[in-house]
Formats: structure tokens, sequence, C-alpha cells
């Protein structure tokens, strides 16, 4: 499912591929990476969440971000 990602160190709105989504985590496909225990907003027609990174690994010309959803969002520094 296409999605939009924000990272705070990269500015801007990113194209990802949103993999999976479970009631404590997500799995998507991003055109950067992003560090681990960094916080990153997922945004699709039908979801608006934010999630701690916990790995980034490099599949090709993209990075699978696997993240932990979170519920204390608005502590969570987050552009946009």
């Amino acid at each position: 499912m296409a999605a939009t990602l924000r990272l705070p160190a990269r500015p801007g709105d990113h194209v990802a591929r949103l993999r999976d989504l479970s009631l404590s985590g997500l799995s998507l496909l991003s055109p950067v990476p992003a560090p681990e225990r960094s916080a990153m907003r997922v945004l699709t027609s039908g979801f608006d969440g934010v999630a701690v990174v916990v790995s980034c690994r490099r599949v090709g010309d993209s990075y699978q971000l696997h993240g932990e959803l979170r519920s204390d969002a608005g502590r969570i520094e987050l552009a946009g």
C-alpha cells in the first residue's frame, strides 16, 4: 500500500510502501534510511501513526524499516 513517510532528520515527504501493519508495529519499504530509535510518521489514506524505528536494513535500492507504534505521539517531535 502506498504511504507517505516523514522523518525528523530528513525534511519533506518520502513516498514509501507499507508492507505490514499490526496493532503494535509496522513494516515498510522506504527510499531513505532511518536511524534506529528515531521517530517516523506514516500516513496512508486510512492510517496516520507514529512509530519508533527498531530496525533499518538495505534491500536493493530501498530500505526496509520496522517500527513499533507509539501511543504517546504528542511527545515525539516530528515535522508536519
